[in-house]
């Protein structure tokens, strides 16, 4: 019994051309992913592409649900690790969500604005939030 790395998963996941009926349903690949999350997964890959999928969807809800449970966590290690002194620049240690990317595709797509905010309250820029 081998227990396949998410990473493995990606070309089921994204339909590849050997794909079955498991990818035919992108309900059915966030599902995968949220779980795989749900078990510990810390994978910023796994996390932006689950974020790619909500994007893509009509109903704001599961995304800004995902959100409000890792933008928090995320915005919390970034300060911590701003504070102790061991970001690099303007690059800090912070969790698997990459709340840029996130930002840009829920930007990018037009719509999803409530998620949007909580992202930019997340970065701490409440003017560009209000905006």
């Amino acid at each position: 019994y081998k227990t396949m790395e998410p990473a493995e998963n990606r070309p089921i996941l994204q339909g590849g051309p050997t794909s079955g009926t498991f990818v035919d349903d992108p309900d059915v690949s966030r599902k995968y992913l949220e779980g795989v999350i749900q078990l510990g997964c810390r994978s910023s890959a796994i996390y932006s592409f689950l974020i790619s999928l909500y994007v893509k969807m009509d109903d704001e809800e599961p995304l800004i649900k995902f959100l409000s449970t890792h933008v928090q966590a995320a915005a919390t290690a970034a300060d911590a690790s701003r504070t102790a002194g061991l970001a690099f620049g303007d690059v800090a240690i912070t969790g698997p969500l990459d709340m840029s990317y996130a930002l840009r595709a829920i930007l990018r797509s037009g719509r999803h604005f409530r998620s949007a905010i909580k992202l930019y309250m997340g970065f701490g820029m409440r003017q560009q939030a209000v905006e």
